[in-house]
C-alpha cells in the first residue's frame, strides 16, 4: 500500500495544484527557447513495486516545447531475503541504490501548456550498498559496496499551476540485472530490475518575459508549498535507557539519518508567515549486549510561525521560526532473532525552534537551507513488559525547494 509519507505529500500536492487567484498558469507552451529545470521527487511503497524509501533530484534544462535533458539522481532500497535453509522467510538486510546519470525527455504540452505528459530514457552509474543487516550479509568479495552501470526509462505527467512551476506523477523503470549476496555462507540473489513511482515538484528558470523581475522584497500575501531533503541527528544517542540510536540511512557516511519533509504556508506580509510542516526520519535502535532490535520512525507535524527579514540583501531572505505540534512514532522492522518482546508507537506533543536562509531565484521560487531543533520527549516503548520513556530531541538540517503562488489581497 502507499506509505504514510507518500499519502501526506499527495495531499499537499492536491492542495497546491489549483492556481490561486491572480496566478496565471500558462505552462511551457510559449516558453523561452532554453530554460533551466529543477525537480524534487519523493515516493515510498505501493502494490506494484519492490522499491522502498524512494527519492530523487534532477537539474537540467528544457529546450522549446518538446525537449529536455536532466542530470538525475535517484535513491531507493530493496529488501534482501534470508536464504539460510534453517530460518523462516524474513528480511535479512536492505540493499540501497544511488543511481546517477543523464536522462533525455520528450515532452508534449497540452491545454495551452498547462498539462505536460512526457517520456524519457537514460543511464549512468549506480552505487550499491548493504545496510540494516540482521545477520552477516556480504556481496561477492566480502564487500558491502560496489558500483555498476544501469539504464532507465519511463514517463510522467506534470500540471503547471504557475507559468514556471508544476506538480507531477512519474514512473521510472531501472534496468540493472541482478546481484548475488551471501548470508552466513548461504547464497542468495536479488533482482535489481525494478520500477519506482514518485510525486514531484518542478521549477523552470528564468521566468517568461512578461513576469516582472525581482526588484523588491516579497511583500504581498502569498501561499507557498515546499519540499525538503536533508538529515536528522539525535542529540542524545541513548534515546531510551540501554538503547541507542544510529542512522537508518546515513547521509554521506555521517551520523545524520536521511530526512524528508514538506510544508504548505502563507506569508501575511514582508515580515510574518506561517507553515504547516511535516517531516519524516528514522533511526535504527541497538540494545546493549544484543545489537539491532528494530527501527524507530518519527513523523513530526508542526505549525511554525516565521519572522522573515526579506531583502537583506536583495533576493536573500533569512528567517527565524518556532512551532508546536504532534509527533507520531512507529516501531518497525523488529528482528525475529532479538529475543525481545518489543512494543512501541504513540503520539506526543513536540516543539521546534529554527532558522533558515532562502534565495529567490525567481519571483515565485526559492532554494533554501534550514536548521531546526525538534524538542521530542515522552515517547514510550515496552521491552519485555518494562516501559521506557525516551528523549528523541533532534537537530534537523535540510535543503528545500519552495514555490509561491497567489499574490492577491484579502
Amino acid at each position: 500500500m502507499i506509505g504514510r509519507r507518500s499519502a501526506i505529500l499527495l495531499a499537499i500536492f492536491l492542495t497546491t495544484a489549483i492556481p490561486a487567484r491572480g496566478e496565471e498558469a500558462t505552462g511551457t507552451g510559449d516558453a523561452s527557447p532554453l530554460r533551466g529545470s529543477f525537480q524534487v521527487r519523493f515516493g515510498e511503497s505501493n502494490p506494484i513495486t519492490r522499491a522502498h524509501d524512494v527519492a530523487g533530484l534532477s537539474a537540467g534544462f528544457v529546450y522549446g516545447k518538446y525537449l529536455g535533458l536532466d542530470l538525475s539522481m535517484d535513491s531507493y532500497e530493496l529488501f534482501l531475503d534470508d536464504t539460510r535453509p534453517d530460518r523462516p522467510p524474513a528480511k535479512v538486510a536492505e540493499f540501497s541504490i544511488l543511481a546517477i546519470g543523464p536522462i533525455a525527455r520528450v515532452r508534449y504540452p497540452l491545454l495551452d501548456g498547462r498539462l505536460e505528459p512526457y517520456l524519457f530514457a537514460g543511464g549512468g552509474i549506480a552505487i550499491e550498498e548493504v545496510n540494516d543487516r540482521t545477520a552477516e550479509v556480504q556481496l561477492p568479495g566480502d564487500v558491502g559496496r560496489r558500483t555498476r552501470g544501469f539504464g532507465v526509462f519511463g514517463g510522467g505527467v506534470e500540471y503547471f499551476f504557475a507559468e514556471n512551476a508544476a506538480v507531477g506523477l512519474e514512473g521510472r523503470y531501472f534496468v540493472m540485472g541482478s546481484q548475488e549476496y551471501d548470508t552466513e555462507g548461504s547464497k542468495g540473489r536479488v533482482d535489481l530490475d525494478v520500477g519506482v513511482a514518485t510525486l514531484g515538484l518542478r521549477v523552470l528558470v528564468p521566468q517568461e518575459a512578461h513576469v516582472p523581475p525581482i526588484a523588491s522584497p516579497r511583500g504581498k500575501p502569498r501561499f507557498s508549498a515546499a519540499l525538503r531533503v536533508g538529515g536528522a541527528l539525535p542529540l542524545d544517542r541513548n534515546v531510551f535507557a540501554g538503547i541507542r540510536a544510529a542512522p537508518e540511512q546515513a547521509v554521506l557516511g555521517s551520523s545524520f539519518t536521511t530526512q524528508f519533509g514538506a510544508s504548505v504556508g502563507f506569508d501575511f506580509n514582508r515580515w510574518l508567515g506561517v507553515d504547516l510542516a511535516i517531516e519524516n526520519y528514522e533511526y535504527k535502535l541497538y540494545a546493549d549486549g544484543i545489537g539491532s532490535i528494530g527501527e524507530y520512525a518519527l513523523f513530526p507535524i508542526l505549525v511554525q510561525p516565521r519572522v522573515r527579514l526579506p531583502g537583506l540583501p536583495q533576493r536573500w531572505e533569512p528567517y527565524v521560526s518556532g512551532g508546536v505540534g504532534v509527533e507520531i512514532a512507529e516501531l518497525n522492522d523488529k528482528p525475529i532473532e532479538s529475543g525481545l518482546d518489543l512494543e512501541g508507537g504513540d503520539t506526543v506533543v513536540v516543539g521546534a525552534l529554527g532558522a533558515g536562509l532562502e534565495y529567490d531565484f525567481a519571483s515565485n521560487a526559492s532554494l533554501g537551507l534550514s536548521g531546526r531543533y525538534v524538542i521530542s520527549r515522552g515517547h514510550e516503548i515496552a521491552v519485555n513488559g518494562a516501559r521506557l520513556t525516551g528523549n528523541l530531541d533532534a537537530f534537523v538540517l535540510s535543503l528545500g525547494l519552495k514555490v509561491l503562488f497567489g499574490g492577491t489581497s484579502f
